[in-house]
């Protein structure tokens, strides 16, 4: 019941994520192209700066989210347990540890399997979280907001590119959070496993003599 359980969830959890990132990413293109047709008010660097036309556009957002959903596939189905060796260390020695590139650590000796695990969780939901802001943005241009003028006149709405790192870094303290607890939860369990083992060996040390 408890591994039908697990498997629902991480269906229900890739396909919520897979149906927000297209449906953010197809809304933000459909609201682009009410704004700027020909894509000379397009501030994506895939256009503006590599001059790709909305061909282009598409074929990059296609396999930008491919690469994606896939990292977040492996992520779902293939857990991985980036624990410290030593049982019950604190928050920050954790964190410090998360990245360890020396010894046994598991990201020295698994460098590739860790961040598949830290991309398939990141990557989606700040595409998504950043895809909102997008559309938020694309809607007050769209609509010519009179408070909003002033924003795009300085240009600062160039900060929205500034959230998309800010957002990643969100994102990847959740998951370090997120595998703390299951880190306590697993030495907690494994702790009373070791108890009852002792026990039981107590107890048949006892019917022996």
């Amino acid at each position: 019941m408890g591994t039908q359980n697990e498997s629902n969830r991480w269906v229900v959890e890739f396909v919520t994520l897979a149906v927000l990132l297209l449906l953010t990413r197809v809304a933000d293109g459909l609201l682009t192209y009410a704004i700027t047709p020909n894509l000379d008010r397009e501030a994506n660097p895939v256009s503006s700066v590599f001059g790709f036309g909305w061909s282009g556009l598409i074929v990059v957002a296609i396999v930008v989210l491919s690469g994606v959903l896939w990292l977040n596939y492996v992520s779902l189905t293939r857990p991985c347990d980036n624990f410290p060796a030593p049982a019950g260390v604190d928050w920050p020695t954790f964190c410090k540890a998360y990245f360890d590139i020396r010894g046994q650590a598991l990201f020295a000796q698994q460098p590739w399997r860790v961040m598949t695990h830290v991309c398939g969780y990141v990557f989606p939901r700040t595409i998504i979280a950043w895809s909102v802001l997008l559309l938020a943005h694309n809607w007050l241009v769209y609509t010519d907001a009179a408070w909003y003028r002033p924003i795009r006149a300085y240009r600062l709405s160039f900060a929205i590119y500034l959230a998309l790192p800010l957002l990643g870094f969100y994102f990847l303290n959740r998951l370090q959070r997120k595998d703390y607890a299951r880190y306590l939860r697993c030495r907690s369990e494994q702790s009373i496993e070791n108890v009852g083992s002792n026990a039981r060996g107590i107890r048949e040390d006892g019917l022996d003599n």
